[in-house]
Formats: C-alpha cells, structure tokens, sequence
C-alpha cells in the first residue's frame, strides 16, 4: 500500500509528539547532554578525565585536608558528606576528626601480589573505608578487594580488631560486581565479610533513582556547604579559595553528569524504540527520518556504515532474548550472532531499520567463493522464500537479505519470534552443507 506525502508527515508527527519520544528529549536536557550550557575545565584541560586514575585524583583533592587551596576550606564537613553517602549505615559509623588521613593509590603487597588501593580513609579508632573505584569500568584484579581488607588489618590495624567497609564505585548501576566467588579460599575470612550484606557498599557516580547514595548528590551538598560557607567569611583571600573550591566541584559534577548521563540514556533509547515498535506507523515515520539524516550520520572512514548504534544495538539485545538459544554466539569484534564452519559465517544482526541475515567469509579481506556463493544464496531464497537481489547476491564479499518490520506483528519479539525457525534453519543447512 502506497503511503502519500501527507500520511507520512502525519506519521512523523505523530512520532514527534509521541511520549517516549518526549521522554528521551526530557532525560537528555536533564543531563544537559546537548552541551547547551556546557564548558568543562576538566574536558577542556585534559583527555584523560575517562581514566580511572583521573577521578581517584580528583575526589582526593576534594576530600584531602593537605590539597593547596582546595582542601582545608570546609573540608570536615565534605568529608562528613561524603562519608555518609558511601559508607555509613546503622552498623557503621565512621569518626571524622584531628585523625583522619585521606589516601591515593595506596601501594600494598599481598602474597607476592602487588596492589593499589584507589583511595583509602582511616582514622586512629580502627576504622577504615576502602574505595575501589570503577567510574570508568576498569577490569577486577584476582583477590582485589580481599588483598586490599588484608593490607589494612595488617598494616592499619595492626593485626587487632577494627571496623571496615569496602566501597565499590561505578558510574552508574550495572552489572559489573567483583568476582568474588573466584577469590581465593585463603581469603575465605575476608571473602565472608564481602558477602555478609553490610561490609561491601555498592555507590555510584550518577544515581538519579536513589539519590543520597551517588556522587552527584554528595557534590550537591558539598556545594550547598561551601554556599552557606562563603556568607559568613570576611577574608578576602579565604572567600576567593571558597569560590574556587565551589567552581572546583560544580565542574566536577558537570563532568559526572555528562559522563553517567550518557551511559544511561542507552536505557531510554531503548524505551523509544519500544514504543517505535509496536506501531507501524511510528515505524514508517522513524524510517523516513532516518532516510533524511542518514547521509549526515555516515562515519567519514567507513562511509558504507550507516547503522546508528543505538538501533543495532536494540536490535542485538532482541536477538539474544529471541535467537540465542539456537547456538549463535556473539562474535566480540562484531554486531549480531554468529555460527562458524571453516571458512565462513552465518550472522544474524541488525542492519540500519532491517533484520540482516546472511553469510561471509571468516577473513574479512577475502571473498566469498563463486560455489559457496552460489549454495549460500540457495538456502536463503528456499528457507526465506524470497529472491535476493542487487548486492545481496552479487557484492562476493557478502550474501545476505534484509526484512524490514513488523510485517504485521505488534511488537520487535512477535516478528523475530516469526523468524526464529527460519533462522535455525538456516543455520542447520549451513552446518550440513
């Protein structure tokens, strides 16, 4: 059925207006990741502020009472803050007082095994907060945490009773977790404290959902502090450190925003395409805005690639819950699910707006043989009944059909569900050619 100019618009408006569509444009302003108001010290500075190194730097100079300038000025307070919103419960309130001691990158050896702790707060009544800090997703070291608990009985501590919370801090909840299961039995003491539900703290950068326990709200407060500060200091030089320290943390938490803003947006991106999904003429209107801007978004070194990620991506996550049972395993270094026989591939992905499946050679640089290519087209037009055409049959380095949806269905599940048997199909005749 031919869609008229009018119809298409009236689709394209609809999708406009549309909730999650509104939603998405909400959560974007909210991170401020059109960068409408955004200048960043940090970002302007330095290309290292997705290190994880780069953030342990800067929450010490925040919290360490010795940092020039930013340190002293109101710092008990701060350091009350963030204490309490990543390590304080009803079982464990820690001291801050004349003996505390702030500290980075603590170096410490553990059974022939060397060790870093990102940053350690101890004070002279045996008490301890350890924070491993994973902002930027750095791998878990073997006995990581554990190693770290035993530096400071040992050397903290000194071998006599003391009180410990480890904090594990990522940039936004997720699934990353220590491997703790996997740590060695001669830590089993230290492996039951982690597992006990009240030593180990899971916090993170940017929470919006459970906002006292993230790093934003703790620099909310913080600034709030130094506000209240500020009105009642009369030294010129002490006010402008004040306002150096309040700028200091204001960009901080800018960079935070921006940083945990988008990686959650990958969650209501995936809302959008939810509802996009369930109405065909959401769909038509999506694909026709993609047709518009798909130019502009070619990648200038690969020009052929005109997926957004976000829309593969939504595409490979349906995949999993729909195809993955049907022994495709994902290829790390590519899009979509993949079976493996001699020299080629069987892979499902999601191309552009279309389902892709298709077939290519495990060497990208070589092409795939005229008999194979000519069995590979056989299985996919009898199993798919269809007639491939134009480059999905004579490119040589690929053969592959692209199905555009919904074809009927109402929702992305429904209509991979449709080709769930076809694509097992497939896959069988490929390993038995």
């Amino acid at each position: 059925m031919m869609v008229n100019d009018e119809e298409k618009l009236g689709n394209i408006l609809k999708l406009l207006k549309s909730d999650a569509l509104k939603e998405y444009a909400e959560k974007r302003k909210e991170f401020d990741l059109d960068k409408k108001y955004k200048f960043n010290i940090f970002e302007t500075i330095s290309d290292t502020y997705y290190k994880e190194n780069f953030h342990t730097d800067i929450l010490f100079s925040i919290l360490d009472p010795n940092t020039p300038e930013i340190g002293p000025i109101c710092n008990e307070k701060i350091l009350k803050e963030f204490v309490k919103t990543v390590a304080n419960d009803k079982s464990f309130e820690f001291t801050i007082d004349y003996t505390v001691n702030v500290s980075k990158q603590v170096y410490n050896v553990v059974n022939d095994e060397k060790g870093y702790i990102d940053l350690l707060i101890t004070n002279d009544h045996n008490q301890a907060i350890i924070i491993e800090n994973k902002i930027n997703d750095a791998p878990d070291m073997d006995d990581q945490l554990v190693r770290y608990m035993k530096h400071v009985d040992k050397e903290i501590f000194k071998n006599n009773p003391g009180e410990m919370r480890v904090v594990y801090l990522t940039l936004i909840p997720n699934e990353k977790k220590p491997n703790i299961d996997e740590y060695d039995d001669y830590f089993s003491g230290y492996k039951d404290l982690l597992n006990d539900g009240e030593t180990l703290k899971y916090r993170y950068a940017v929470d919006k959902g459970n906002s006292k326990q993230d790093l934003i709200y703790f620099l909310y407060r913080s600034i709030s502090l130094l506000e209240k500060y500020s009105k009642d200091i009369s030294n010129d030089e002490e006010k402008q450190n004040s306002l150096l320290k309040k700028i200091y943390l204001e960009q901080y938490r800018s960079l935070l925003l921006h940083l945990g803003g988008e990686a959650k947006m990958s969650d209501f991106a995936e809302n959008l395409l939810e509802e996009i999904y369930k109405d065909q003429n959401l769909l038509d209107a999506a694909n026709e805005l993609y047709e518009i801007f798909s130019d502009w978004r070619k990648k200038p070194q690969r020009n052929y690639d005109r997926t957004p990620t976000k829309v593969s991506n939504f595409f490979d996550k349906k995949l999993k819950d729909i195809c993955y049972g049907t022994s495709l395993h994902k290829d790390p270094n590519d899009k979509g699910y993949i079976t493996e026989k001699g020299n080629y591939i069987f892979y499902v992905c999601g191309a552009g707006l279309e389902l892709e499946i298709g077939f290519v050679n495990r060497n990208e640089n070589k092409k795939i043989e005229a008999t194979k290519c000519k069995e590979f087209i056989g299985i996919l037009e009898q199993t798919l009944e269809t007639k491939l055409e134009g480059d999905e049959c004579n490119s040589e380095w690929y053969v592959y059909h692209r199905i555009y949806p919904l074809e009927g269905k109402t929702s992305m599940e429904d209509f991979l569900e449709l080709y769930k048997t076809k694509i097992q199909t497939i896959e069988k005749s490929f390993l038995n050619a």
